[in-house]
């Protein structure tokens, strides 16, 4: 293979394995010691610190691409380098999005909550994980070894489904991929998984779909038991009105719109005025004055 072509080749999975999550956000490819090939590495978190052996002796595990292609080992652990300027990278991976998401998620779904019925119909609550929400997970036989008490949960558990359930399923980072969206209403994506957290990803991707039609006067509407509504999934064809908007300069528009219907929904909970927090939740992503 060319060298130009083993670069390209190298960029690209570089780029690919960052947005999955499987490589660094600041790893970089070096040549390896024989000059067979590239590996990709990541800076020491200590520049004083040596760098390890598999690195010295170009051989171990990591991720490497040699003259003939690409030889990935998924499993394996990226080795580190001294640090290198490495090349601009993406502004976010699907990892670093999660985790900032799941870190602000903190402020509105923190530590154990064991409220009334009436107040919080869910039961038992561990960091917006309800006992209820608990239970059915664990009917599924990915989760059937978690613990039936959310109080047991651990942060590891809790961030995995999180992860699993509210960022991968409802695909929201290939939402956060539609060209300018995140530079333009970046309120937009965390609101759909914050929304999704609290009430269902179900009720967010609709509110999204309505809101989309609303504004820009499209149909997403498909069938569902039998009827035409919204199915709530964010795939292919509501990203693309997504981009519509983005381009039409009305995404804002649309946000904001999600922003109400969430509120109009909240409000028509019999366990409202037990909840004086959630306007507030709502509101912080409305992209311009809150409304009075």
């Amino acid at each position: 293979m060319k060298t130009g072509r083993v670069a390209a080749v190298a960029e690209e999975a570089r780029r690919r394995w960052q947005a999955e999550g499987l490589a660094p956000a600041d790893a970089f490819w070096v040549r390896n010691r024989r000059n067979t090939g590239l590996v990709l590495v990541s800076p020491n978190a200590d520049p004083d610190a040596p760098p390890p052996e598999e690195f010295l002796s170009g051989e171990g595990g990591g991720r490497t691409v040699s003259q003939a292609g690409i030889d990935f080992h998924p499993a394996a652990q990226v080795v580190q380098a001294r640090p290198n300027p490495p090349p601009t990278q993406p502004a976010h991976t699907a990892g670093t999005l999660f985790r900032t998401y799941r870190q602000n998620l903190s402020r509105w779904e923190g530590g154990i909550a064991n409220r009334p019925a009436s107040v919080d119909p869910g039961g038992i609550t561990n960091q917006g994980i309800s006992k209820d929400f608990l239970d059915e997970l664990r009917k599924l036989p990915k989760y059937r070894n978690l613990p039936s008490d959310p109080r047991r949960l651990s942060d590891a558990q809790i961030d995995a489904i999180y992860r699993a359930e509210n960022f991968d399923r409802p695909q929201i980072w290939k939402l956060a991929q539609v060209p300018g969206l995140l530079v333009n209403a970046p309120q937009l994506v965390e609101h759909i998984f914050d929304a999704g957290v609290q009430h269902g990803i179900d009720d967010s991707g609709k509110w999204l779909q309505e809101a989309l039609d609303e504004t820009l006067g499209t149909d997403l509407k498909t069938l569902v038991k039998g009827k035409r509504g919204y199915d709530g999934i964010i795939g292919s064809g509501t990203r693309k009105v997504v981009d519509q908007a983005v381009k039409a300069g009305k995404i804002a528009e649309v946000n904001n719109l999600i922003v109400d219907k969430r509120i109009a929904y909240m409000k028509s909970l019999p366990n409202y005025s037990g909840n004086p927090g959630w306007i507030t939740r709502a509101e912080s992503f409305r992209i311009g004055s809150p409304n009075p």
